[in-house]
């Protein structure tokens, strides 16, 4: 008899790094490397997220999924190799972005889990580095937040304008003792 599970993963990143309410007429620190230079070192990446994590007074960790830590510097290039999370969410290529980190298939919300992580702890990263923005974006903040529509796995031709609720509705397949983890 073959039993497999199903396993979720709940993001690890405190709720609070929201830097537009909590500062909103603030600017960006200065860029301290160009995007070529981030998206081919993984350590100046990591050593500019660090930094940029510090000068918002956001709290900062890598965050793990199916044991491993998250490669943050993969999910950046993949994502902005699209056009950055704006473009990547309203032309459906999330599910591009996401295949290359080949999760195991028991991880079944990894789609909608590294969203989370990309929203807390990349967007702002991106929106300096890529698209070398002085001033959060606070238009480009509500697009993201409201497009949870559909970015988590559906197909781009079962994706049109749904809401997440709508989706799930479609999509999950509940049954009696089966385990749900929900995300804040």
């Amino acid at each position: 008899m073959v039993t497999t599970t199903k396993t979720t993963v709940a993001p690890q990143t405190p709720s609070n790094n929201t830097y537009e309410e909590s500062n909103p007429s603030k600017l960006y620190p200065s860029l301290v490397a160009e995007y070529e230079e981030v998206i081919q070192n993984a350590k100046t990446f990591m050593e500019t997220l660090t930094n940029l994590h510090g000068s918002l007074e956001t709290k900062f960790m890598v965050p793990t999924m199916g044991g491993k830590s998250l490669d943050l510097h993969r999910l950046f290039v993949e994502a902005t190799s699209q056009g950055g999370l704006e473009e990547v969410i309203r032309d459906h290529k999330w599910r591009c972005v996401i295949s290359v980190f080949n999760f195991p298939s028991t991880i079944t919300n990894a789609s909608f889990v590294l969203y989370k992580y990309y929203i807390s702890l990349l967007h702002h990263y991106e929106q300096l580095y890529f698209f070398r923005k002085n001033i959060p974006s606070v238009q480009a903040s509500n697009f993201v937040a409201k497009s949870l529509v559909c970015c988590t796995g559906a197909t781009p031709s079962t994706c049109e304008k749904q809401t997440t609720t709508d989706w799930l509705a479609k999509t999950s397949k509940l049954s009696a003792g089966c385990r749900v983890t929900g995300i804040n």
